[in-house]
């Protein structure tokens, strides 16, 4: 069995990615656990420190944009303390004061523990759409303080097809095992497909695939192609 930390590597020797014609040896897709955009948690207190009072009356549903896979705007619940008089947010699971969505920075965590640098997670997210900094990366891959032990190496972008211009963003990324895709399925929640290329390879590489969905909050599907 081939291991995926070979001597070539260990040297520092660098290689293009591998040819993508071939048929790979698995699949693994990566699913996020679904925000629930009409989902408040209750308020039970006011939350101004030297307040607390249970006395909470809500007072108007204000729209709010947010950068999401999926969705672009929620409706953020806004309550008034009877006795303090100040006024705050309740947001739906998921979402909270910042832009930012709890999905979206769990997705760019994963792609950044799987091979892509800082400045290349926002180039793949906007296959999807999506807006994200290097700096808001960076900031997210720092708060999460995943420990994650493996043979991670620098994934790189996949050539665009002929005639498809140079504006369009790239959705595939590669490494001589694997293949990192940002789709959507007819459900609409996996937007993560990594490509094994070889057999030996898929088994040595899915505890660390693991560890990775994991400090990502998501969930691993992993087929298995007999012919490969």
């Amino acid at each position: 069995m081939s291991s995926p930390m070979s001597r070539d590597s260990a040297l520092g020797i660098r290689r293009r990615p591998v040819a993508l014609e071939r048929l790979p040896a698995g699949q693994i897709a990566f699913r996020f656990p679904a925000l629930e955009p009409y989902r408040y948690p209750e308020p039970v207190r006011c939350p101004y420190p030297r307040c607390g009072s249970r006395d909470v009356l809500l007072r108007q549903i204000v729209p709010k944009a947010v950068r999401d896979p999926f969705l672009r705007q929620v409706m953020a619940r806004r309550y008034g303390c009877l006795r303090c008089g100040r006024t705050f947010r309740v947001y739906p699971q998921g979402i909270g004061p910042a832009q930012t969505s709890l999905r979206l920075r769990h997705l760019s965590l994963l792609l950044y523990l799987l091979g892509l640098s800082y400045a290349d997670v926002p180039r793949a997210l906007r296959a999807l759409g999506l807006s994200m900094s290097k700096t808001a990366v960076y900031l997210t891959v720092r708060a999460a303080g995943a420990a994650v032990s493996g043979p991670r190496q620098r994934l790189r972008s996949v050539p665009a097809e002929a005639g498809s211009g140079d504006e369009v963003a790239p959705s595939r990324w590669a490494n001589r095992w694997l293949a990192v895709e940002l789709v959507r399925d007819m459900w609409g929640d996996s937007i993560v497909r990594v490509d094994v290329f070889k057999t030996e390879d898929l088994a040595a590489l899915l505890p660390w695939l693991e560890q990775i969905a994991t400090a990502a909050d998501a969930q691993m599907l992993v087929r298995a192609n007999r012919a490969a």
